[in-house]
């Protein structure tokens, strides 16, 4: 398991437990309060076979800067909204480059990076290809962020519709799947570009064993 924005590792310890001692989780969180409660985490959850890296997986290998919110530990993101936000210096490494000589294939990959989901995918996507069909994605989609780090939804659908995998909605209030279509999600990208203010969202699962979750 790849656990990308792990955050304080909530579910890089679920991913570690699943895979079992020999399995392997690679958890990536860049902000340094947040990393210092996932290694914590995995400390006390006696995890072992996790691998927490204190870095956000990007497009490029580059210094950059986090800007944090105040009241949300999980909305710190990669771009300045105009906000008055304290902000940290991190560090942005290109996943095929970092774990591309470590493993040759991933089995789950959960993405929650605050809009800048199109360049964890575009900087990890040799390992991705190498990892279908039996890879399975799980992927926040917030158009509105994609858009404030430099990037569009749109781009984003098109490189998951590369991957030929069937796409879910995950409906969190329901603890169920739907199916749903690139033309759906394109069709509600483009509702939403006509209402720019809005920040619609919502996690999808890409898998060929989408029934199985």
């Amino acid at each position: 398991m790849v656990d990308v924005g792990a955050n304080i590792g909530y579910y890089s310890v679920l991913g570690a437990a699943a895979v079992g001692s020999q399995g392997k989780v690679f958890a990536f969180e860049p902000e340094p309060a947040n990393f210092s409660l996932l290694e914590e985490n995995l400390r006390l959850n006696g995890i072992r076979h996790t691998k927490a890296i204190n870095a956000a997986l990007s497009v490029e290998n580059a210094p950059s800067t986090l800007f944090l919110s105040e009241n949300n530990w999980g909305d710190h993101q990669i771009y300045s909204r105009g906000e008055t936000r304290r902000q940290v210096s991190i560090d942005l490494v290109r996943g095929d480059d970092i774990l591309g000589n470590a493993i040759s294939r991933i089995d789950l990959l959960k993405i929650d990076t605050q809009g800048a989901e199109f360049k964890v995918i575009s900087g990890l996507e040799n390992l991705i290809r190498q990892s279908l069909p039996e890879l399975s994605i799980i992927i926040e989609f917030w158009p509105f962020g994609l858009k404030k780090a430099g990037d569009h939804g749109l781009q984003l659908l098109d490189l998951l519709a590369s991957f030929e995998l069937p796409i879910w909605m995950i409906d969190h209030l329901g603890h169920a799947l739907h199916p749903c279509s690139i033309a759906e999600l394109r069709e509600w990208v483009d509702a939403l570009d006509a209402d720019p203010d809005n920040e619609g969202f919502f996690n999808l699962l890409l898998s060929s064993q989408g029934n199985q979750f």
